[in-house]
């Protein structure tokens, strides 16, 4: 819809643009009454004042003629008319002005008889001007008062009879010209709104809209007209419309557009008329026109509102055609029909008789439709109790348990629609077998919440289940417990067997907690190797609730703990399990699985295979160590890590090199020892850029070193994490920075520990094997204290063993460590290697060591760990007392 505001200037467009083409003919008409006039009242009037009015009025028609020139070049727009509409004014105000100057200035000569003549003339001019600039209703105003009211002023103040009459007639003229001139403007405008909103809805319309003259020729072209016909406007515009779309020759039984256009004038508006038109393309194609008739600014016109009504006949076809085969078609078709009234079935199709189980249609038809449908589902049977009393209505979608003859119980789907059946309402119901789509369904629905592998609770049903825990338990004020269970080394048996055999775990694990718990519990899979166990309803009194926990974990370890046989592979493993209670608890599903995994991780850390309750010190320690890993990972930043270094030393006296021990010095606690920091330093990933901080620093010592007569043959062992192991490009990265830093890689010695080694033993031995290549001395620390395989262990080029200080400490007085230290000199001995024992603290110990064949020690006998600069001093006394005794 056009706004109003905008649609008034639209209105006043147009009344500039038909009164600016009016004013050549005006101009010319009063150009040439100005002539006829003058040379009238020459002889009856002095010349000069005669030739002065004629020129008056001349010069107002060249002004004029001007003007309109002017405005034609301009083309204003509807937001530019403003101004020539003032120009207009004051143009026209001017040519009334000028008419009644010669009556004004020769009143005093006239005569009776002239005054007469002078007002039948502006009488004549007034009733020809207020036509021509009526349009422009300010305008034709101001020019009939400048025209008349001079004359009446001075005709009035003659003061005579007569011409007081003749001021009098004038008055009355210039008010009636006035009237009617605002009357007619008001009709034309009212004309010309009409018009626009019937040329808005035209271009507005769905269906295409045209406009015909009184000729039969087309005017308007909506939009959709050509979309239908093809045709633009300005290609059909002026052309017969009966000749370019409706061609007399395809609508021989229907009348023409000419006899139409006279019904319509005749009182047969709005009647519907089906015809035969024509595309641009020359397509031929039905329509159905309706014809209304009015008057506009520009005479009688028409207007045709057509419809395309292809589609709808051929519907009407198709309906006739399917009503013909439709007992036929339906026969046939691979969907179950059957018509029903009063729950008697009347008719079902060879489809039907398949769905129902039935031998023939006989066997069916006068039946109950309710014997078949289950009884939870008889309300959804589609009959005139739920709304199906009237031809056409339908019955929305419903699903139904179905009872086949065969004794079968399938899912299926129903539509109905009440139809005319033997010249009575009955329904048809369309019934569609969705037993597969059902199970289908069923199994995208397990697939989303359950875990492929167990088919458990999947993460995402397993939260489902704790809301539902949490608020059950509020209601009872019954505690219930969450078990967090994680299955110790479970990826080691991933790494060393295969996912297979993994999955095979988790399959047996999943079962057997399955057995371990009530119906009313939930075992869902977290994820890897977490489990998650919910019990529920337990007391309502703290102390019974976890008890009663603590037996059902306990019988969980003792499950998880019994040997597994996996696709002939005989395991026995274990399980920490983390347990938290609960009732009327407020907080948030994450919250309360953290808690279970809090308590999980303290009974790893009390030795695995073991079972924890939460602790709130478990949240604080959380807490702290969070506070740890930040404060670590600026520590890297701010460089606040220091390296210390403990002695090597053979046969008691000489020193043969130094373990590199890195310490941290905190800017408030100072100097941190490693068993602090290092294990949050590998969970977090920091070890990795400290591994390489402390890697840089030896290798740049060992080349300061080799320029120190006292230094330049001692080693430096750099303990290596797994992190660092497992990393791609750590071999490239120790090389290079052994080179960057000119240091000499046999003076360097890389310490593993048997723990790095069950993880890719493959990519283990590769990596070694590279670092040997380059020079670089191998140590395989705390030797003994993991999975110790001679398998793997040959394969490894390794220059020494090293026995855990956890042997030597109990070395004197525990036969079985002193066996094991025995073993691994002996083993050493026997393949080639070195052999170092750590932790060495007393005479005793060492004498001991040295008896075995082990001349290599480290530990607090000999130093302590020291700064760098304190060992160095160590080392120039270890120089000095060996000169001393080789001098002696």
């Amino acid at each position: 819809m056009i706004e109003p505001a905008r649609q008034k200037r639209l209105v006043e467009t147009e009344l500039l643009y038909a009164s600016y083409g009016y004013k050549p003919l005006n101009i010319l008409l009063t150009t040439l009454g100005t002539l006829i006039v003058g040379r009238m009242l020459f002889e009856i009037f002095p010349p000069m004042e005669i030739i002065a009015w004629i020129a008056a009025l001349l010069f107002c028609q060249l002004w004029g003629g001007i003007e309109c020139l002017a405005f034609r070049h301009a083309n204003p727009g509807p937001d530019a008319i403003g101004r020539w509409q003032w120009i207009f004014f004051i143009q026209t105000a001017a040519s009334g002005a000028a008419w009644s100057l010669g009556p004004t200035l020769l009143i005093s000569q006239n005569s009776g008889a002239d005054s007469a003549f002078f007002v039948g003339t502006l009488m004549s001019v007034a009733s020809v001007a207020m036509f021509s600039v009526a349009k422009q209703r300010s305008a034709m105003v101001a020019m009939m008062v400048t025209t008349f009211l001079p004359p009446i002023i001075a005709y009035w103040n003659t003061g005579g009879a007569f011409e007081l009459r003749i001021a009098i007639v004038l008055f009355c003229g210039m008010v009636a010209a006035i009237a009617v001139g605002v009357f007619f403007n008001s009709s034309v405008r009212k004309m010309l709104e009409a018009q626009m909103r019937t040329n808005t809805m035209l271009n507005t319309a769905l269906g295409a809209v045209v406009g015909i003259n009184s000729m039969g020729q087309i005017i308007r072209w909506s939009r959709h007209a050509e979309v239908v016909f093809g045709w633009t406007l300005q290609e059909v515009s002026g052309r017969s419309f009966e000749a370019s779309i409706v061609p007399e020759r395809l609508n021989a039984d229907t009348a023409n557009i000419s006899q139409l256009l006279v019904d319509c004038l005749a009182g047969n508006q709005n009647r519907k008329y089906e015809l035969i038109a024509v595309r641009k393309d020359s397509r031929e194609f039905p329509i159905e026109l309706v014809l209304t008739g009015h008057e506009t600014v520009n005479g009688l016109e028409f207007t045709a509102f057509v419809a395309d009504i292809s589609e709808r006949k051929q519907a009407a076809a198709v309906i006739e055609e399917s009503e013909r085969r439709f007992r036929t078609l339906i026969e046939w078709v691979p969907e179950a029909i059957a018509v029903h009234s009063n729950d008697i079935i009347l008719y079902v199709n060879a489809a039907a008789v398949r769905l129902f189980g039935a031998a023939s249609a006989q066997d069916l038809l006068g039946t109950s439709a309710k014997d078949r449908i289950h009884a939870d589902f008889h309300h959804t049977i589609p009959d005139r109790s739920a709304g199906l009393n009237k031809l056409g209505a339908t019955a929305p979608q419903v699903e139904a348990k179905f009872l086949r003859l065969d004794g079968v119980t399938i899912d299926i789907e129903v539509e109905a629609i009440v139809i005319n059946y033997d010249q009575s309402l009955a329904t048809l119901a369309s019934i569609r077998d969705i037993s597969e789509r059902k199970r289908a369904q069923e199994e995208i629905q397990d697939l989303a919440f359950r875990d492929p592998l167990t088919r458990l609770p999947n993460r995402r049903l397993l939260l489902d289940r704790i809301k539902h825990a949490v608020a059950s338990s509020s209601r009872s004020e019954r505690y219930a417990a969450i078990m967090f269970i994680d299955l110790d080394k479970f990826k080691s048996l991933n790494d060393y067997y295969g996912h297979n055999i993994g999955d095979l775990l988790l399959q047996e694990v999943a079962q057997r907690l399955i057995a371990c718990v009530r119906d009313v519990d939930t075992v869902a899979r977290l994820g890897g190797d977490e489990f998650i166990v919910i019990l529920e309803g337990l007391s309502s009194q703290l102390d019974e609730a976890a008890t009663q926990a603590e037996v059902i974990a306990r019988k969980i370890l003792s499950a998880l703990s019994t040997l597994f046989h996996l696709n002939g592979i005989a395991y026995r493993g274990s399980a920490s399990i983390g347990i938290t209670l609960f009732t009327d608890y407020e907080g948030t599903v994450d919250e309360v699985l953290n808690r279970a995994d809090l308590a999980m991780y303290q009974a790893k850390a009390a030795g695995r295979n073991t079972l924890s309750f939460f602790d709130p010190e478990l949240q604080t320690a959380l807490v702290k160590r969070l506070a740890l890993e930040t404060e670590l990972r600026d520590a890297i930043q701010n460089e606040e890590f220091i390296v210390y270094y403990q002695a090597q030393v053979v046969d008691n006296k000489y020193l043969s090199g130094a373990e590199a021990l890195v310490r941290w010095n905190h800017p408030q606690r100072g100097i941190v020892a490693p068993a602090e920091f290092i294990a949050v330093a590998e969970e977090s990933g920091v070890i990795l850029a400290l591994g390489r901080w402390v890697l840089r620093t030896v290798c740049a010592q060992l080349a300061y070193w080799s320029t120190q007569p006292e230094m330049a043959n001692l080693t430096i062992a750099v303990n290596v994490s797994a992190s660092q192991l497992r990393q791609p490009l750590f071999v490239a990265e120790v090389l290079a920075t052994v080179r960057d830093t000119g240091a000499n890689p046999r003076r360097l010695k890389l310490e593993l520990t048997e723990t790095e080694l069950v993880y890719d033993i493959e990519d283990v031995v590769t990596k070694m094997t590279q670092f040997k290549a380059a020079g670089v001395r191998l140590s395989l620390d705390d030797f003994g204290t993991g999975y110790s395989s001679l398998s793997y262990l040959k394969r490894l080029p390794l220059d020494e063993l090293k026995i855990d200080q956890g042997f030597i400490k109990n070395i004197l007085n525990d036969g079985i460590d002193a066996a094991i230290s025995s073993m691994v000199i002996t083993l050493a001995k026997s393949m080639g290697l070195g052999v170092m024992a750590e932790g060495v603290e007393t005479e005793a110990q060492r004498q001991h060591l040295a008896l075995q064949g082990c001349n290599s020690c480290q530990g607090f006998l000999f130093s302590h760990p020291l700064p760098l600069a304190e060992f160095e001093k160590f080392a120039a006394r270890k120089v000095q007392e060996i000169s001393a005794h080789a001098s002696a």
